[in-house]
């Protein structure tokens, strides 16, 4: 027996079910709940760690792999994908979706927090990032001097912070550059124990000395017909 025979011999069978799949159809209409912008991305948290002057061999023994092996020991995780290159490490976790983006980010604060001592003394604090639909980063991208340059990797870095940062900003739809890794001036202070003591003038001294002239504080406000300028 066909379908066809079966819906005229039984009307009303058919016509009940027309009638409870139409129910059931509507019910899921206005019941099922909708999203007109879903999270498709992940829970993701990136840690990045700058070491200034090392190898990326380094980065991967000294950083990257004792990051990865705590940050493993956090439930939830799906994968870790890391990268190593000179002086930057950069991890990144990705957890289930059932995994909330906030409890991720306090996870590998904790995993962060507790492999801080084993990590170089002169590495930078790690950076952690969480990565949604609205922190993904469109493109990153790598600056270095052309062969035979005379700029440094410091100036480079300021080209970065200031032209290249202004001109990205302005393009539309663009909320934020971070810019990370490089040489960033210092200044070098070497002291002499000899003339020290031969002046009796201890370390604490000099840090004090040093510390009195490396401030940046407000000294007030001057007026100037109609202008102000902060001092």
């Amino acid at each position: 027996m066909n379908l066809t025979k079966f819906s005229l011999k039984n009307p009303y069978t058919i016509l009940a079910l027309t009638l409870a799949i139409a129910a059931l159809g509507l019910f899921a209409f206005f019941r099922t709940p909708t999203d007109l912008f879903p999270n498709t991305v992940p829970p993701q948290v990136v840690v990045i760690t700058v070491e200034p002057g090392a190898a990326a061999r380094d980065v991967s023994d000294k950083i990257t792999e004792i990051i990865e092996k705590e940050i493993n020991t956090i439930s939830g995780l799906k994968r870790i994908v890391s990268t190593s290159r000179d002086e930057v490490s950069s991890v990144n976790a990705e957890f289930y979706y059932d995994k909330v983006i906030g409890e991720a980010v306090i996870d590998v604060q904790n995993a962060i927090s507790r492999i801080r001592p084993a990590l170089p003394d002169d590495s930078l604090e790690p950076r952690i990032y969480r990565i949604t639909n609205a922190t993904r980063p469109l493109v990153t991208v790598a600056l270095t001097p052309k062969p035979k340059s005379k700029k440094t990797l410091s100036e480079i870095r300021l080209l970065a912070e200031n032209q290249i940062e202004d001109e990205i900003l302005q393009l539309p739809g663009i909320a934020d550059v971070d810019i990370f890794g490089a040489h960033q001036p210092e200044v070098q202070v070497r002291v002499f124990r000899d003339r020290m003591a031969a002046n009796k003038i201890s370390i604490g001294e000099v840090i004090g000395a040093l510390a009195k002239q490396n401030i940046s504080s407000p000294a007030g406000t001057i007026y100037s017909g109609k202008n102000e300028y902060l001092v």
